[in-house]
């Protein structure tokens, strides 16, 4: 090549620092020559499928650190390696293998279940970008002196934009405005955004966690990526902004400039910042100890710098690189003067994010249909019907010539967590099967495929919910009756230490015998001396407490809130704040949310004394309700009518 002659190249710079109210930093960044990545890690309230409003002190936990630093160390190696022939495909990949590395570690040890992170990366080859992107971490483009939002959130207030629910105006100051709906948590199948986009020589790019943006307007952004050429300068810049703004949380960005580096020019070495960036705890001047230049994640820290860490360099072209023309953001809507919580990009499809998946189901059943394995000691017969997880089968037990129930859950256990939450519904129901209201176990193990199965007290008589769609609502003595009967098992639970979580008419059988029974405690609590709650959020929305959504500690109250709701859709036909049409999963959350204070409609028909009962189990402040189950079932039996 010609002396003086000039290639295709990046000039990069990015800093993390932890803000001015958390004491740790649970944020990591990258970047590099053909590289830059944020990820916004959490200890585990923000990494279930819902996470609520959170206070400074839920960024403490060094947990948090944790899954930030294992997306780091998993893609970094690409920049090391240099970008794979199939740009976004070796990207895609990478991200999957980062929340396999999740699931890995939350295995290996049981004080890290809930890990969680967002991911928002870009990968650079030839004159694309390849972008990966998870969360509420943000990217954005500045082209002739416009700047684009290039990434989609994936928060419950964005998707109430997007269908309608509420204005952009009103994001911002939402209460649930941190609830995520996708994030990498080591659970299968997570869903990724994935672009490819053209790179112009010119453009900048800024990459950044929401400790940066829910600070500064689009406006104050685009200020201050269009008032300094320096990547260096502009960063500090933007993380001083935000602290000014009161940095209430950890901030971490890195800017992108897109640039014609000299022929020959030294490919420079890339940076790592915030967690990622050491294998120690912080001392409290400073959250980033930057390892040696090249170093791996196993090498050792360097003093840090006294807050936060920049790091500048240029990225040049790899050799095999192809130049490809590429789309590029298409129409486009410029984001200055935007409010922060909007979405503005090119190229990414404005539509709401689906609920994250359930468990995965291995036999779609259906009523009548044949078992697909055998149990040594029972004949099995045909399936009973298939619920969320799990698909109950109608069996004899050959020795003592007794029917039962086989419930067969879809998903093999593949993890600690998924062992975890089989050992909870286990444990939870040995502990009341000798209730009378409670569905009897017989025994409990796994098949030959890993699939773990229930044998139970088989309950002829379907559940409430069957009776419902077929007889519609039911007498105000009947649903007393049965609200002292589940009210009583729910009390006996709770004196067990056992929170049940997902009480609704279809978890209340009618059993041979013509009592109503509580089955079903997949998702149940049980609270263990000296151990954090290992617990999931697969609750039944429109039967749950609105606080459930708030992502606090299981409690109680929940459960009696559940059963007032329970009773009051016996009655109804209906839960008491269901919505009139169908919704998604989405704006179904936000509906529940923004309705929770509304008083509860009477039934027709419902004589006042039961509807002021079930209006106390059913207020939206848990303290307002009934103190215990117990009272709950007095209330009720001592009712005349």
């Amino acid at each position: 090549m010609a002396a003086g002659r000039q290639q295709f190249g990046l000039s990069y710079a990015a800093r993390s620092d932890v803000g001015m109210l958390a004491e740790g930093n649970g944020d990591s960044g990258y970047a590099g020559p053909f590289l830059v990545v944020v990820a916004d890690g959490s200890a585990g309230r923000r990494s279930h499928t819902y996470y609520g409003d959170l206070d400074p002190d839920d960024f403490v936990d060094a947990r948090a650190e944790i899954a930030s630093t294992i997306v780091i160390d998993r893609l970094r190696r690409l920049d090391r390696e240099g970008p794979p022939n199939q740009l976004l495909a070796g990207l895609e990949h990478a991200a999957m293998q980062a929340n396999d590395d999740i699931r890995k570690a939350v295995e290996s040890r049981q004080d890290w279940e809930g890990l969680g992170t967002t991911l928002t990366a870009m990968l650079w080859s030839g004159n694309q970008f390849a972008l990966v992107h998870s969360g509420d971490s943000r990217a954005y483009l500045l082209r002739d002196e416009t700047l684009f939002q290039i990434t989609h959130d994936h928060t419950l207030t964005q998707s109430l934009v997007d269908e309608g629910e509420i204005s952009a105006d009103e994001a911002p100051g939402h209460p649930q405005r941190l609830l995520l709906l996708r994030a990498l948590d080591g659970r299968a199948g997570p869903e990724l955004d994935l672009q490819i986009r053209e790179a112009k020589v010119g453009d900048r790019y800024l990459l950044c966690t929401d400790g940066l943006w829910r600070v500064l307007s689009a406006e104050t952004i685009f200020q201050a990526l269009a008032g300094d050429d320096d990547p260096e300068r502009a960063v500090r810049h933007l993380i001083d902004l935000a602290n000014r703004g009161g940095g209430p949380d950890n901030i971490t960005c890195a800017v992108i400039d897109t640039v014609l580096a000299p022929a020959g020019a030294r490919r420079s070495l890339g940076v790592t910042v915030g967690s990622a960036s050491h294998r120690q705890p912080r001392p409290s001047a400073g959250n980033t100890l930057p390892l040696p230049q090249g170093a791996g994640p196993a090498s050792g820290p360097v003093n840090p710098p006294p807050r936060g860490a920049v790091r500048q360099g240029w990225g040049a072209p790899p050799q095999h690189a192809p130049s490809v023309p590429v789309p590029g953001p298409s129409a486009p809507t410029p984001v200055p003067g935007a409010a922060p919580g909007e979405h503005h990009g090119g190229g990414v499809p404005r539509r709401p994010s689906p609920a994250p998946p359930g468990p995965a189901q291995s036999m779609p059943a259906s009523p009548g249909r044949r078992p697909d394995f055998s149990l040594s000691g029972y004949t099995v017969f045909e399936a009973l019907g298939e619920g969320g997880n799990a698909t109950v089968y109608k069996a004899r037990r050959i020795a003592l010539e007794r029917d039962v129930a086989i419930k067969v859950v879809g998903r093999r256990i593949a993890d600690d967590r998924d062992r975890r939450r089989f050992r909870r519904e286990v444990d939870a129901a040995v502990r009341l099967s000798e209730h009378p209201n409670v569905v009897t176990l017989y025994d409990a193990d796994t098949l030959d495929d890993g699939r773990p199965y229930l044998v139970m007290e088989l309950c002829l008589g379907g559940s409430l919910a069957d009776q419902l769609r077929r007889v519609g609502p039911m007498t105000p003595g009947f649903v007393r009756e049965v609200g002292v009967q589940i009210a009583d098992a729910v009390a006996a639970a709770h004196e067990h230490g056992v929170l049940h979580r997902d009480i609704k008419p279809a978890n209340l059988l009618v059993t041979r015998f013509r009592r109503v029974a509580l089955a079903d405690f997949g998702i149940a609590a049980l609270p263990v001396p000296g151990q954090e709650l290992s617990v999931t959020l697969a609750m039944t929305p429109v039967y749950a407490a609105p606080e459930v959504f708030d992502d606090v500690d299981p409690a109680p109250a929940a459960d009696i809130y559940s059963l007032g709701a329970t009773l009051y859709a016996l009655l109804a036909g209906r839960a008491p704040r269901a919505p009139d049409r169908p919704m998604s999963s989405n704006a179904l959350i936000g509906h529940l949310m923004r309705s929770r204070d509304e008083p509860i409609a009477a039934v027709e028909g419902v004589p006042e004394a039961l509807m002021a009962v079930l209006r106390r189990a059913l207020r939206a402040e848990p303290d307002a309700r009934y103190r215990t189950a117990g009272e709950l079932r007095d209330a009720l039996g001592e009712l005349r009518l």
